[in-house]
């Protein structure tokens, strides 16, 4: 296939229901796998499949935080044409500590670690994708704005930015509770009545208590709040259950994002760049290509201050980006996807007509499939 430099075209796509195909692509040779010691106590899980001799190594970011890699995350790559590395990001899955959060276990940590695999494991110059959704959209953002120059391709999935109102919108009252009341009054009805003008800080008491009594019941109360306006068609109660039933997974989950969100994901808030705090600003020799970025327009996400990855998307500006939000996705506002996409000069962004937030909805696999294809365009 012939080589451009003009993919993604920019605009919107609002896609069909029976767009492409949703068959993942088989699973890849395993060729590498282990623990990683990235220090402060972690050692982070990966697994690296696909063609062995491949320059075009794609990194895969989990969502949560704190909810691990699954199963069928690399096969959203063609094995014969891509290296792809998955990894359980600190404290999560099949990383060591499992659940361990408070120690050196926030955004630039995690940031680090994806540049360590990129040296260490991938062995490249520059990764040819980074593709992340929900809190690995945000992940993903995150490392490519401080290493504009290490990716060649981006591709997001339910993008969420870490401002206050998309946390409020889903954690807290008048949000994601006006569409799915019945859940949020399960949710809201296992905190006490006095504590629920802050539902999320609430929870992140509880979660984190020494007492099992009180985080196990906690945890699996606030992921299956999560979990319930995940999908277009909701999980049923049984699903819901089975899932929960497994200590291992809902406490360190719960664990990790309410100790992620209480902190706002400690990306920066205006004031505090103004003082010279800025953790994500990318080191000399990193800045990318020289380009500005679209002008965007006013930030309409409601929380009275530009989210600090959408105030510094100019570093990426240049980026070949595809997203891909499911219209109806309560997790994930589409705003924060048009926020983004507005900012970026090369972006394609697909609203899918059919599907709220999970990745697994056939309308949203099908479009990210069709992306992953379409991004060896750039290496041809």
């Amino acid at each position: 296939m012939a080589a451009t430099s003009s993919i993604p075209t920019h605009g919107i796509v609002r896609s069909a229901p029976t767009d492409g195909p949703t068959e993942r692509f088989p699973a890849g040779k395993v060729l590498e796998t282990g623990h990683m010691d990235v220090g402060d106590g972690h050692e982070i899980f990966y697994e690296m499949t696909g063609k062995a001799d491949s320059p075009h190594v794609a990194v895969y970011l989990h969502g949560g935080p704190g909810a691990g890699c699954g199963p069928n995350a690399a096969r959203l790559f063609d094995p014969e044409f891509y290296r792809v590395i998955v990894f359980d990001q600190r404290g999560s899955g099949r990383s060591r500590p499992n659940g361990e959060i408070a120690k050196a276990n926030k955004t630039w940590d995690l940031v680090a670690d994806i540049e360590r695999l990129r040296k260490e494991v991938a062995k490249v110059d520059k990764w040819a994708v980074v593709i992340g959704g929900s809190w690995g959209s945000t992940l993903a953002l995150a490392y490519a704005e401080k290493h504009p120059a290490r990716v060649q391709s981006l591709i997001l999935r339910g993008v969420f930015l870490f401002d206050r109102a998309s946390i409020d919108w889903l954690f807290n009252t008048g949000g994601a509770s006006e569409i799915y009341p019945d859940a949020f009054e399960r949710y809201a009805g296992a905190i006490a009545s006095g504590e629920r003008g802050d539902l999320l800080s609430a929870y992140h008491r509880r979660v984190m208590s020494d007492d099992m009594s009180v985080a196990l019941p906690a945890a699996r109360e606030f992921v299956r709040w999560e979990m319930s306006v995940s999908t277009l068609t909701g999980m049923d109660d049984a699903a819901l259950d089975a899932m929960l039933a497994d200590d291992g997974f809902a406490l360190p989950f719960a664990r990790a994002e309410t100790h992620f969100f209480v902190h706002g994901g400690w990306f920066p808030d205006e004031a505090a760049e103004a003082a010279g705090e800025d953790p994500g600003c990318p080191e000399a020799g990193e800045t990318g290509a020289s380009a500005a970025a679209a002008a965007g327009g006013p930030c309409a996400m409601g929380s009275g201050t530009v989210p600090y990855l959408v105030r510094h998307a100019d570093r990426i500006a240049h980026v070949p980006t595809w997203i891909v939000h499911g219209r109806c996705d309560i997790v994930c506002r589409p705003r924060a996807a048009f926020e983004v996409f507005k900012r970026l000069r090369t972006c394609r962004l697909e609203f899918v007509h059919n599907a709220g937030h999970s990745e697994g909805e056939p309308g949203t696999t099908s479009r990210l499939l069709a992306a992953t294809e379409d991004a060896k365009r750039l290496f041809a």
